[in-house]
């Protein structure tokens, strides 16, 4: 089963799986970091992955673009957010990435995305930045949750890494390594 038909299986029940403790406890952190963010609700923001829109669950965005391939995830999406704007695409078939002035990509999303295209398409982005790889050997609560064993591109696969996010800072939340443009978070 590929990603994309894995999260249209699992997108009615998805936010169910997060509501344990040790849940919160990871989204009130990632909240903490994004609002480290100067005026991100100011900002124009790509959410790489958006899901049913955890982002916006914690930042009110105003000029908010979503991009998801899993059109189940965004009808969940869009009946939480009916005035936010999510598109069903691949990142790989999004080509507006430079009128975005932050990239933003939460609990791994990121890590389906193939690495040489990132690569490239980043070498050309100079805006702000939060990704939320998955941790090596990491595998998602909802593999777990919903019996999938698809694999993704754990964070090692990047070959990019060193070229475009050689000057991010790194940090470690739970299974995740994070790069992002903000520093001493």
């Amino acid at each position: 089963m590929n990603s994309e038909d894995f999260y249209d299986s699992i997108a009615e029940q998805y936010d169910t799986f997060f509501q344990d403790e040790s849940s919160k406890e990871e989204d009130a952190k990632v909240k903490e970091h994004l609002l480290a963010f100067d005026k991100l609700s100011e900002k124009r923001v790509l959410d790489i992955g958006c899901g049913t829109g955890l982002l916006l669950e914690m930042v009110d965005i105003v000029d908010y673009i979503g991009i998801d391939p899993s059109h189940a995830m965004l009808d969940v999406f869009k009946k939480k957010f009916p005035n936010k704007t999510a598109l069903k695409t691949e990142f790989e078939d999004y080509h507006w990435l430079n009128n975005r002035e932050v990239l933003i990509s939460l609990y791994g999303s990121i890590s389906y995305i193939d690495p040489n295209y990132l690569s490239d398409y980043l070498t050309h982005y100079h805006g702000e930045f939060y990704f939320m790889f998955y941790n090596d050997k990491y595998k998602p609560v909802t593999y777990d949750k919903a019996g999938n064993t698809a694999e993704h591109n754990n964070l090692f696969k990047y070959k990019f890494i060193d070229k475009w996010l050689k000057g991010a800072n790194i940090f470690f939340l739970g299974n995740y390594v994070i790069f992002t443009s903000l520093e001493n978070l």
